[in-house]
C-alpha cells in the first residue's frame, strides 16, 4: 500500500488498525455487524440523508456534494480514510441526488466497508493481492453505473430548489 510508504501517514495506519482491533473487540461477528451493517446504515442517513438534503434546501449548485463529502471524510478523523471517504461521500451523495433513494448510497457503503473487512481476515499477502485486484475491477463498473446515473433524466426531487449540474 502507497501509504505504509509515506512516513507521515503510518500513524495514520496505525490508528486505524488499533480502532479496528478495538472495534473487532476479537469478535469477527462483531466487526462485521459494526463496520458492515451499522456504519454505513447510520452514516448514509446521517450524511447524505441529513446533511446533504439539509445544505441542498439552503446551498445552490453542487456545493453540497463536496461540503457534506468534506465532512464525512473529516468525520472518520484520520487521514488516510479522510482521503477515500470523501471520495466515496462524492460518489453517494451523487448516486442520492439522482436516485433519491438511500438505499442504494447505503449498498454502496455496506460494498466499501464488506472489501475492507474481508482483507481484515485474509492473513497472506497473495490473499491480500486477490482482494485489491477485486476491488480494482470493480470501478470500472461503478464509474459505468455513476455515468449512466448523470446521463439519465430522472424527475427533480421534492426537496431540491435548485438542480445540481454535474
Amino acid at each position: 500500500m502507497l501509504a505504509e510508504k509515506i512516513p507521515a501517514l503510518q500513524r495514520s495506519l496505525a490508528a486505524m488498525d488499533a480502532t479496528n482491533k478495538e472495534i473487532e473487540g476479537g469478535s469477527s461477528l462483531g466487526l462485521i455487524l459494526i463496520v458492515v451493517v451499522a456504519a454505513p446504515l447510520i452514516e448514509e442517513i446521517l450524511f447524505r440523508g441529513i446533511v446533504f438534503r439539509s445544505m441542498r434546501k439552503v446551498i445552490p449548485r453542487w456545493y453540497p456534494l463536496i461540503l457534506s463529502a468534506a465532512i464525512f471524510g473529516a468525520y472518520h478523523m484520520n487521514i488516510v480514510q479522510a482521503v477515500y471517504a470523501t471520495f466515496m461521500g462524492i460518489v453517494a451523495a451523487i448516486i442520492y441526488e439522482k436516485t433519491n433513494n438511500l438505499m442504494y448510497p447505503i449498498l454502496v457503503h455496506v460494498t466499501n466497508n464488506l472489501i475492507g473487512a474481508i482483507q481484515s481476515f485474509i492473513p497472506s499477502e497473495t490473499g491480500v493481492f486477490i482482494v485489491n485486484m477485486f476491488s480494482l475491477s470493480m470501478i470500472i463498473p461503478m464509474f459505468y453505473a455513476i455515468y449512466r446515473l448523470l446521463r439519465c433524466n430522472l424527475p427533480e426531487q421534492a426537496y431540491a430548489k435548485t438542480p445540481i449540474d454535474i
